[in-house]
């Protein structure tokens, strides 16, 4: 009888045990965190070498010439080749972060290099710095267009001051820098009062609102403030790097760091 008692008390126990494994605590669902830290993510770093070359030539013949863009340890240079022009008042060569026609007014982008007093038939072996106050310019493969134009001595009679001779569409060889860069609204948050536009259920752009700061409107993506910064490449050259201005668009897409709304200035400062 003893035996029998001991046998079930046993099974007692094994039941306790099972029923205390079959009933896990409760797990407490964590609310969502607003203006988190960034995650870490990859960036890759852009390899020494020539990322983009091309040639270009007028309609009429007279301004032709080859070209390289090199990148060595980040600093890089546009170097020209077999460069002939029948313009003797200087020209004016820039990169421009949109697609240019040679129809239209010079229109200047982000790096200007000025190229005075070219002679006839003068062949120019030379490399310029590409260079800006902008840090985004560590992956210049927003900037679109080569412009050669026509400088001239200011006395030009027509609209178009300064005409664009020829254009050349760039064709970087640059990898992905940020692969891993998602961006995802945690919703307005102090200093980030913005107003976001969607596409495709992404984040496209950003409007700035009075009191916005840099670093709050980055945290409200997830990103980090260098990261906004490489996604805004083509905003004014007198602006700040790192500083949100009242009623600015800023870009949120990777895909489209060259083509924002973030040159134009907001009506209220014209």
């Amino acid at each position: 009888m003893r035996r029998v008692w001991l046998l079930l008390a046993g099974i007692g126990v094994l039941v306790l045990l099972a029923g205390c494994i079959a009933q896990p605590k409760p797990v407490r669902s964590a609310a969502p965190l607003i203006n988190t830290a960034p995650p870490t993510e990859t960036v890759v770093a852009v390899p020494n070498g020539v990322m983009a070359s091309g040639s270009f030539r007028s309609s009429d013949g007279t301004t032709s010439g080859q070209f390289e863009i090199t990148n060595a340890s980040g600093h890089y240079s546009l170097t020209f080749s077999h460069f002939r022009s029948d313009i003797r008042s200087g020209l004016v060569v820039s990169l421009a972060d949109s697609a240019v026609s040679a129809k239209q007014c010079g229109s200047f982008g982000a790096s200007e290099v000025v190229l005075d007093n070219l002679l006839s038939a003068t062949s120019v072996n030379q490399a310029w710095p590409i260079t800006s106050s902008n840090a985004a310019l560590n992956d210049p493969s927003f900037l679109q267009t080569l412009i050669v134009a026509s400088y001239g001595d200011g006395s030009s009679t027509s609209a178009c001051a300064r005409p664009i001779i020829a254009v050349a569409t760039l064709e970087w060889r640059i990898p992905e820098t940020h692969p891993d860069l998602v961006v995802r609204d945690g919703g307005v948050a102090n200093y980030a009062w913005g107003t976001v536009t969607m596409r495709n259920g992404q984040p496209f752009t950003y409007l700035t609102h009075q009191g916005d700061n840099w670093s709050q409107i980055a945290k409200r993506f997830g990103i980090s403030e260098a990261d906004l910064t490489w996604l805004n490449p083509i905003r004014l050259v007198e602006y700040k790097p790192r500083v949100a201005y009242v009623g600015q668009v800023l870009n949120l897409s990777p895909a489209n760091r060259g083509d924002s709304a973030s040159r134009p200035l907001h009506p209220d400062w014209s």
